[in-house]
């Protein structure tokens, strides 16, 4: 039930997205990717592709952002998560009724797997056994793959906004929110049910940032 939960709508801002940037498909690699996500960052089959698509492009090889403005609206976030998480003060969305909490040890965790280097720390080790749902896992399942991602992401462009680049790097932004599609479909029931403080945390971090590249993308 907790998977068909998260699973659920959160398309809002699929209508968001302006017309122009909703080509019939993408042109990027990787999985196909569907679900709504934790906190509604995906969408099912075609309709997240569009929000990909609207996201980042292809550049001579590399998966980019579709405009630096996306890129600097992204990274500029990112910093102002980062603040927030540090200081504990992110909350449940509204729409999440008698939701726990976001506890700052959790909070804190996060903020530090997102702006840390590697897997090794104890931040990282952390959020994984968080993630696992308390199951022992193994090397490269979901929740590994998940959490090496969003090792040190924030990290990606150090906040400066390339607004005079031709074009932005966007790969580790978008396998992220990748990694992120994939856990939710794939990971065992023990790692969605319950939630965790800290894959909710993810998921929040994740869905505000596609809220701030869907905002430049409409700019």
């Amino acid at each position: 039930m907790m998977r068909i939960a998260l699973l659920a709508a959160a398309a809002a801002l699929l209508a968001a997205v302006p017309a122009a940037a909703q080509p019939n498909r993408s042109d990027m690699t990787g999985p196909g990717l569907a679900g709504s996500g934790v906190a509604g960052v995906g969408y099912h089959g075609a309709a997240f592709r569009d929000i990909e698509n609207a996201l980042f492009r292809r550049a001579e090889g590399r998966v980019v952002f579709r405009s630096p403005a996306i890129a600097c609206r992204v990274m500029a976030r990112a910093v102002t998560e980062a603040v927030e998480l540090r200081d504990g003060g992110l909350r449940p969305p509204r729409r999440w009724e008698n939701a726990a909490p976001f506890q700052r040890q959790a909070q804190a965790d996060v903020a530090a797997l997102l702006t840390e280097q590697g897997t090794a720390t104890p931040a990282a080790r952390r959020v994984l056994a968080a993630v696992r749902g308390g199951m022992p896992g193994e090397p490269g399942d979901e929740p590994e793959q998940l959490v090496a991602a969003l090792a040190g992401l924030f990290r990606e462009g150090d906040g400066v906004c390339p607004a005079r680049e031709r074009w932005v790097v966007g790969e580790r932004w978008a396998a992220a929110l990748q990694a992120y599609e994939h856990f939710v479909r794939e990971a065992p029931d023990a790692s969605l049910d319950p939630i965790s403080p800290e894959l909710a945390i993810i998921g929040v971090v994740l869905r505000d940032l596609v809220d701030a590249a869907l905002a430049a993308s409409r700019a």
